[in-house]
């Protein structure tokens, strides 16, 4: 991973378009195969732990607006906000970019919520074959 000075969101967006996306594969079986077999090729664009929302209050998408999921960690700690926890982070991606597979926070339940982009292709690993059950 090569790391690299943060960027604006208009910086993002112009560099992200910027790069060559026109490797679009006509299956999952293909765009598998590119992807695994071009890692070392270039660097993608990746933001993470970026505190916010897109959604806006005027948005009327409060079943969607993951600022406001009702959970029994938001019943428990009153006002009391832990980032990534009870509030959501933002992610950017640009292709080829990936997350390393990994166990959540204290082994809690994720939720993910994709804004714009490509279709994402998504890897779950059963418990009952990982070495973190």
């Amino acid at each position: 991973m090569i790391q690299k000075k943060s960027v604006l969101g208009k910086a993002y967006k112009k560099n992200t378009k910027s790069t060559n996306l026109d490797k679009r594969s006509s299956t999952i079986e293909d765009f598998e195969e590119d992807f695994w077999s071009n890692l070392d090729n270039s660097s993608p664009l990746y933001g993470s732990d970026v505190r916010g929302s897109l959604f806006t209050d005027e948005d009327r998408a409060d079943q969607w607006d993951l600022r406001k999921l009702d959970s029994c960690l938001k019943d428990g700690m009153g006002d009391h906000v832990l980032d990534g926890i009870n509030f959501p982070y933002l992610y950017f991606g640009s292709y080829r970019t990936m997350f390393a597979w990994h166990v959540e926070d204290y082994n809690m339940a994720s939720i993910n919520f994709q804004h714009y982009g490509s279709p994402k292709i998504w890897y779950g690993i059963s418990r009952k074959v990982s070495e973190y059950h």
